[in-house]
C-alpha cells in the first residue's frame, strides 16, 4: 500500500471534511450486500470518507451494510446520497468493495457508516481516506491504511505472528496479552512499531497518515 506523502495538506482537508458532516445524523438510505466466496479470497475495502467496522460472520460469507447519512436541513445533502454506490468485482483471488458516488464538495456531503461482517480467517485489506476504523475478531492477514484519523484493532494473540504499526504525526499503541510487552510512543514527525513476538501467522500492518493506532492482543 502506498505511504501517505504529504501530511500537513491532508490534515486540513480531512478536519474541513470532518467538520462539514459532523451534524450529519439523519439516515437517508441504507444499501446492503452478501457475497459468496472461498477461504481463499481477499477482501479489499475502499472507503473515501466515514466510520467502519468489521466483525468476524459465517465462514464464506460476507455482508455488507452502508448507511448513508446527512444534516437533517440539508436538500443538497440529500441528493448526493442518493449518488453514492457500492461497487463489487469478485474475481479467481480477491473482492474488492469499493465506495463509490461521493462528491467532490466538502460542504453538504454525506456520510456513511459502513458494517463488514466476514470470514474470520480471510485476508482484508482496507483504505480509508477520513474517519474511524474498528476492527474485530479477525484471524486472518490484515492491512490497513488510513489517511486521517482512528484505528483499533481487538485479535487473539493466539494467531498473531507480526505486527505493523507507521503513524506519520500521531500515536501507536501495541498491547500484547502479556502487558509487560507493551509497546507504545509518540513522536510528532513519526512513528512505528515493531513486534514479531506473537505465536500465530498472520501479520497486521496498519499505516495512517494523521492520527492515531491502537491494536489490543487479548
Amino acid at each position: 500500500m502506498k505511504r501517505i506523502a504529504v501530511l500537513v495538506p491532508v490534515l486540513v482537508v480531512a478536519l474541513a471534511a470532518i467538520a462539514a458532516t459532523a451534524s450529519a445524523d439523519v439516515e437517508i438510505r441504507r444499501i446492503a450486500e452478501q457475497f459468496e466466496l472461498s477461504a481463499e479470497h481477499e477482501i479489499l475495502l475502499d472507503v473515501p470518507l466515514g466510520e467502519v467496522r468489521v466483525v468476524a460472520g459465517e465462514p464464506g460469507r460476507v455482508e455488507v451494510e452502508i448507511v448513508v447519512l446527512c444534516g437533517s436541513s440539508s436538500e443538497r445533502c440529500r441528493e448526493r446520497a442518493e449518488e453514492v454506490r457500492l461497487d463489487h468485482r469478485l474475481r479467481k483471488h480477491s473482492l474488492a468493495l469499493d465506495l463509490r458516488g461521493y462528491s467532490n464538495k466538502l460542504l453538504n456531503r454525506p456520510s456513511v457508516e459502513v458494517l463488514l461482517t466476514m470470514p474470520a480467517a480471510n485476508a482484508l485489506e482496507v483504505e480509508l481516506g477520513v474517519g474511524e476504523i474498528q476492527i474485530e475478531d479477525l484471524a486472518g492477514d490484515l492491512e490497513v491504511e488510513l489517511g486521517v484519523g482512528e484505528v483499533d484493532v481487538f485479535a487473539s494473540e493466539a494467531v498473531v505472528g507480526t505486527v505493523r504499526l507507521s503513524v506519520g504525526v500521531g500515536e501507536a499503541n501495541l498491547y500484547p496479552r502479556r502487558r509487560s510487552q507493551s509497546d507504545s510512543g509518540f513522536l510528532f514527525l513519526g512513528n512505528e512499531v515493531v513486534w514479531d513476538e506473537g505465536p500465530g501467522t498472520a501479520y497486521l500492518v496498519v499505516d495512517v497518515g494523521v492520527g492515531e493506532v491502537n491494536v489490543t492482543l487479548e
